[in-house]
């Protein structure tokens, strides 16, 4: 289904069947979009140069993949999606993180591939729900803040290769299974996580683009959608 036009009106339409919502490169994010509200997951795809804070008004969001849209920074509003289970930004030029992201209390996968970002805000591990974070590619980002043994729940790990050092804390992550640490360099892993029982611990950088684990989905996986035009 697709639809376009300023006089266009959500009220009128009845979504409540749709799963998907679309939205293009070219697609104009109108301001009632809050009407949407029956939509779960949102698709955005290419290029668009940044995340509408327009879109943290759909509060029973529970996806969104947002890859490839050349995003510099997310609205502190992402806080209000607090059904939100998984969130790509993959592939973007976010330099920073709001705070607000550690409400996101239903998080269970995070994927932020990329290449800008310096520093995490501490409030990332309040996410105590995640079972997947991917922190990979960014090769300013030097240090993490302290807390990531708070991620209990925490099962799949992607990390920067250019950490001056791998957080001894990790080994406090009780369901941890997979550690890759991609373009892994001079730093020495602590032998307390190379003790933890079951971790495989992974250094090459091909494993790590697609971050395809049990929690991953892509558009592939939907065939219905609604497309804002």
């Amino acid at each position: 289904m697709k639809f376009r036009g300023t006089g266009f009106k959500f009220s009128n339409c009845n979504f409540s069947n749709e799963v998907v919502l679309y939205i293009g490169y070219d697609d104009h994010v109108p301001k009632d979009i809050q009407q949407l509200k029956d939509f779960t997951v949102l698709l955005g795809r290419y290029e668009m140069g940044y995340f509408p804070k327009e879109i943290c008004q759909l509060t029973n969001l529970t996806d969104i993949d947002w890859e490839k849209n050349d995003i510099t920074e997310l609205p502190k509003e992402i806080g209000q999606l607090q059904k939100l289970s998984r969130l790509n930004l993959s592939w973007n030029y976010l330099r920073k993180l709001p705070k607000e992201i550690g409400r996101l209390q239903n998080l269970t996968y995070l994927n932020l591939y990329g290449w800008r970002l310096r520093k995490l805000p501490k409030e990332i591990w309040q996410l105590q729900n995640l079972k997947c974070l991917n922190i990979s590619g960014h090769d300013k980002l030097h240090k993490l803040p302290k807390g990531i043994e708070q991620l209990t729940n925490l099962t799949h790990l992607y990390l920067p290769g250019n950490l001056k050092k791998i957080p001894l804390e990790i080994s406090q992550l009780p369901k941890l299974e997979y550690l890759h640490i991609c373009g892994y360099k001079e730093q020495t892993i602590p032998q307390e996580i190379h003790n933890m029982e079951g971790l495989f611990i992974q250094k090459n950088c091909l494993d790590v683009i697609e971050f395809e684990t049990p929690h991953y989905r892509s558009s592939r996986d939907y065939d219905k959608f609604v497309t804002i035009r």
